[in-house]
């Protein structure tokens, strides 16, 4: 899968079914960041951001944080799934030697 199709994001959270209330408080903190769902395999993953560098998902991770979110993560969101970065680069390297 060629990596210009990857987009690196921010995963401001996980949920299996409503956010919880303390949760939602700070996600408001960061709606202008845009806040994005993603609905796969009954999960509700919330990330913001969405950039092609991953320098740029990391600084807006810090944003992130600094405002009270302190689980959040970088990933890669590719061809309709959220990985870890780790799960994305082992699979690019896999790829790379197929």
């Amino acid at each position: 899968v060629p990596a210009g199709d990857a987009r690196y994001m921010v995963k401001i959270g996980e949920f299996g079914k409503d956010v919880p209330v303390d949760e939602a408080t700070t996600f408001f903190s960061i709606k202008d960041l845009g806040i994005e769902v993603h609905n796969i395999d009954d999960k509700a993953i919330y990330t913001v951001g969405e950039f092609i560098r991953y320098e740029d998902a990391k600084e807006l991770r810090i944003v992130v944080e600094s405002e009270g979110i302190e689980n959040s993560s970088v990933v890669v969101f590719q061809d309709g799934i959220i990985l870890s970065v780790e799960e994305y680069l082992k699979n690019t390297l896999d790829s790379d030697t197929e």
